[in-house]
């Protein structure tokens, strides 16, 4: 199984912020990522490696995981991958936190009434 996650890139408030594609220009330079221009030019490439890309909006990155065969593999990815997006975004005066939780959790369980996810 592989794993693409979309990351919001936020300013010291919280509040997002249209600097995704100048953190993925760092993550480019890294060799962790691509900017917009290069993921269009390798559209074809199916190597599935493990990278940030560029995601619809701009206050957004996307990570990319390889095919894992165990979930630890899926977890220690994540993490990886999550921590370079937050150091590439860190790098032009943002942050990408992963979200803890699912945005509609706490509206679904209010909803049901119980604290339990729904």
């Amino acid at each position: 199984m592989g794993v693409e996650e979309e990351l919001l890139v936020v300013d010291p408030t919280g509040r997002p912020v249209p600097l995704g594609p100048d953190a993925l220009e760092v993550a480019a330079r890294r060799g962790e990522g691509e900017t917009a221009e290069q993921h269009d030019r390798q559209a074809d490439d199916s190597s599935g490696a493990a990278h940030l890309v560029h995601e619809l909006k701009a206050q957004q990155v996307e990570l990319g995981t390889t095919v894992c065969r165990t979930l630890d593999e899926v977890e220690s990815q994540l993490r990886h991958w999550r921590a370079r997006a937050d150091a590439a975004a860190a790098a032009v005066g943002a942050a990408s936190p992963p979200s803890p939780r699912h945005p509609c959790r706490s509206t679904r369980s209010r909803r049901r009434g119980s604290g339990t996810p729904g």
